[in-house]
């Protein structure tokens, strides 16, 4: 993502805003836990088997911690709303977690710090997009 994250800097001279929706855990509403913790082929998973348990336990454990609220439609929601936003005021990130997992408390300090760095290469003209003339 934060490589992507770079891409903002060049593609904002040519005004061109980008928002980056980082979801959390979604435990309901989603294939993904039951599909992603373990391959397809019984000797892959066999070959991790010390761990296999763990990541049945981090999916039990995402779900105990998810509210019966958290549905993946917030995400789309979000997205929804960050495009209806005037321009110049869409946000570089926004984190949908209902979990809690800390991305938001990172995601702040990661955006205050790379502000700090483009304003210290003399590059905070590019955390805003632009025209040039």
């Amino acid at each position: 993502m934060d490589s992507l994250a770079t891409m903002a800097y060049e593609v904002a001279k040519f005004c061109i805003e980008t928002s980056f929706v980082v979801p959390g855990a979604f435990t309901r509403g989603t294939a993904h836990f039951p599909s992603a913790g373990h391959p397809n082929d019984e000797q892959t998973t066999l070959a991790y088997d010390r761990i296999n348990h763990l990541l049945d336990q981090v999916g039990d454990c995402l779900s105990a911690l998810t509210p019966p609220e958290a549905d993946p439609q917030a995400v789309a929601d979000e997205i929804a709303r960050i495009v209806t936003l005037p321009a110049g005021s869409r946000p570089a990130r926004s984190v949908i977690d209902f979990v809690n997992d800390g991305a938001a408390e990172v995601t702040e300090l990661s955006e205050k710090l790379r502000i700090e760095f483009a304003q210290r290469l003399g590059l905070g003209d590019l955390l805003v997009p632009t025209v040039s003339k």
